[in-house]
C-alpha cells in the first residue's frame, strides 16, 4: 500500500519516491533491532518480511484501479523553470553560451536516423528576428511512413511549446497539434510531463497555396548574393535549383562557431558567405532561408531541437542541443539543415556533431538511463498502460501463470533458507519445543535436560553449556549440531 501511494502521489520525483520507501523501512529496522537486540536477526527478519510482501506489493500496483490518480498535484515536485525559447529567432552577434540543463529525455522502441524534434515554424522576416505568421495556410499531410513510437519527458519551460520528433501527427490530453505540425500545450508547462507519442520520419507535407509571406525578401538588401546566383535563379526544376543552391552555400566554406564576430542581419547572406565566412546555426538558417527566398524558393525556418546524447533506446535533449534549420518548398516542404554544409577539416567539409550516424553512445548516460526506465515503468504506469498489461496477461494466460509459480516457488524457497535452523541455538530450541511435547519445562534448560535421565541428552546438555558459557570450538558446535539433529 505505501509504495501504490507513494508511486501515485510522488509520481513527479522518482528519488522522493525510493527515499520515503527507504525511511520507512529503516524505522522498521530500527523497531526490530530495538526488540531483538540484534543488527544480524533484525535485517534478516526485515527482508523476510519485505519477501512476504513483495507478491502483494506487485498485485496491488498493477490492478489497483488508476483512474484519475494523476490529477493530483501534492507530493514533492521540480521546482525549475527552462528559459530561453520562445516565438521568435534573433539574429544577432552574440555568443552562445552552451547549457547542459536536461530538456528531454526521450526513450524510443525503434531508433529513428534523424533526431529533428519540431518546435515551432517561422515564416516572417523582419530583418533583425524570425517570427510567426498568420497569414500562412494550414500544411496538407500527403504521405507518412517510418512509423517512431517513443516516450518523452519533457521538463518545465513556463512556455506552452512542446517539442516532438518530426514529424508528430497527433497532440495528446492537454495539447494540440498546429496547422504547422507542431505541438502546443494549452497552458504553460510548470511542471514535468510524460506522455507517449507517434511521429513519422518519412513523410510529404504540401500547401494548398503558397503565401506571400513565404517569399517575402526585401531585394535592396544581399546585392553581392543576388549577383552570384543569378544563372541558378533561372533553373526552371526548382528541385534542380534548390541542389544548386546548395552547392552554391558549400562553395562558400562558411565554418561554425559558437563566438561570432559582428554580423548585419539585414543582410545576413552577404556577411555569412562572403564577408564573415563564420556563424553558428542562427546564422545559417537564416541565412539560407534568404537565399532560397532570393532563389525565387518558398522557404520558412524551423526551430527546436536536434539529439546527439544517446545510450541503448535513451536519449537526453540539453538546452545547448537547441537548433535552428530551413524548410524549402519546391513541390513539397523540404528540410534543409544549412549546419550540415559547415566547412570543417573533417572528410566531405560537414560538421560531424549534426551528423547522427557519426554519433557515439554516451555510457555515461546509463544511471540516467535506469532511472527513466524507472519512471516509465512505475510513476506514469496509468489507465491506458494497465488496460494494455491486463490485455497481454490475457493473451498469455499460461504463461504468466507460470512465470508467477516461479517467482513465488523463489520466494518461498529464499523464506526457507533464510528460517532454517542452522547454528547450535537455533536446533537446541528446536529440540526442546519437541521435549516438551512429553514433559512440560519449569526450570534451566540444564536441569530441565538432566531430569529425562536420558544418556543421549546428557551429552548434548554437557556439549551445549560447554560451547555457549566455556568454549566455542567450530567441530564441537557441529558435532552438537549432529547429535541434536538424531535425537529422537
Amino acid at each position: 500500500m505505501l509504495f501504490l501511494g507513494l508511486s501515485i502521489f510522488l509520481y513527479q520525483n522518482i528519488f522522493m519516491l525510493f527515499y520515503s520507501i527507504f525511511e520507512i523501512f529503516l524505522f522498521l529496522f530500527l523497531i526490530l533491532l530495538y526488540k531483538l537486540s540484534s543488527v544480524k536477526e533484525s535485517l534478516k527478519i526485515e527482508f523476510i518480511i519485505l519477501l512476504i510482501s513483495l507478491p502483494f506489493v506487485v498485485l496491488l500496483f498493477l490492478f489497483s484501479p488508476r483512474k484519475g490518480y494523476y490529477n493530483f498535484s501534492i507530493g514533492f515536485h521540480q521546482n525549475y523553470v527552462i528559459s530561453g525559447f520562445s516565438n521568435i529567432l534573433k539574429v544577432d552577434d552574440k555568443s552562445v553560451i552552451n547549457s547542459n540543463q536536461i530538456v528531454m529525455e526521450v526513450g524510443f522502441k525503434k531508433k529513428p536516423k534523424e533526431y529533428y524534434f519540431r518546435g515551432d515554424v517561422l515564416y516572417k522576416n523582419y530583418g533583425k528576428f524570425w517570427g510567426e505568421s498568420l497569414a500562412a495556410p494550414r500544411d496538407i499531410l500527403i504521405r507518412k511512413s517510418n512509423k517512431i513510437d517513443y516516450v518523452l519527458k519533457m521538463y518545465p519551460t513556463n512556455k506552452r511549446y512542446f517539442f516532438a520528433l518530426d514529424l508528430p501527427i497527433k497532440a495528446f490530453k492537454g495539447a494540440y497539434l498546429t496547422k504547422y505540425f507542431t505541438i502546443k500545450l494549452k497552458k504553460p508547462l510548470k511542471k514535468p510531463i510524460e506522455v507517449k507519442l507517434t511521429s513519422y520520419t518519412n513523410y510529404t507535407l504540401k500547401l494548398p497555396f503558397i503565401p506571400k509571406v513565404s517569399l517575402e525578401v526585401n531585394k535592396k538588401n544581399n546585392k553581392l548574393t543576388q549577383n552570384a546566383i543569378k544563372d541558378i535563379v533561372k533553373i526552371k526544376d526548382k528541385n534542380k535549383r534548390l541542389k544548386e543552391l546548395i552547392k552554391f552555400f558549400i562553395s562558400k566554406k562558411v565554418k561554425y562557431t559558437l563566438n561570432p564576430s559582428k554580423i548585419d542581419p539585414y543582410n545576413i547572406v552577404d556577411e555569412l558567405l562572403f564577408h564573415k565566412k563564420s556563424g553558428y546555426c542562427t546564422h545559417f538558417a537564416s541565412a539560407f532561408a534568404i537565399l532560397s527566398r532570393l532563389a525565387n524558393l518558398p522557404s520558412r525556418v524551423v526551430t527546436g531541437f536536434v539529439g546527439n546524447e544517446f545510450y541503448k533506446d535513451y536519449m537526453v535533449i540539453r538546452a545547448k542541443d537547441a537548433h535552428a534549420w530551413v524548410e524549402v518548398y519546391t513541390d513539397k516542404w523540404i528540410r534543409i539543415d544549412p549546419v550540415k554544409y559547415a566547412y570543417s577539416s573533417k572528410k566531405n567539409n560537414i560538421n560531424i556533431n549534426l551528423q547522427n550516424k557519426e554519433l557515439k553512445e554516451n555510457k555515461n548516460l546509463f544511471l540516467m538511463y535506469i532511472r527513466f526506465k524507472i519512471d516509465e515503468w512505475i510513476l506514469y504506469y496509468n489507465t491506458y498502460t494497465q488496460k494494455k498489461f491486463i490485455k497481454f496477461i490475457k493473451t498469455h494466460l499460461k504463461e504468466v501463470i507460470i512465470f508467477i509459480l516461479i517467482i513465488l516457488s523463489s520466494i518461498i524457497l529464499l523464506i526457507y533458507y533464510l528460517l532454517r535452523c542452522k547454528d547450535y541455538e537455533c536446533q537446541m530450541q528446536k529440540l526442546l519445543r519437541k521435549l516438551e511435547k512429553r514433559k512440560k519445562r519449569e526450570n534451566t534448560i540444564y536441569e530441565y535436560l538432566k531430569s529425562f535421565n536420558n544418556e543421549k541428552l546428557n551429552e548434548i546438555n554437557n556439549l551445549y553449556h560447554k560451547i555457549k558459557f566455556y568454549k566455542k570450538d567450530k567441530r564441537e558446535i557441529k558435532k552438537l549440531i549432529k547429535k541434536i539433529k538424531g535425537f529422537k
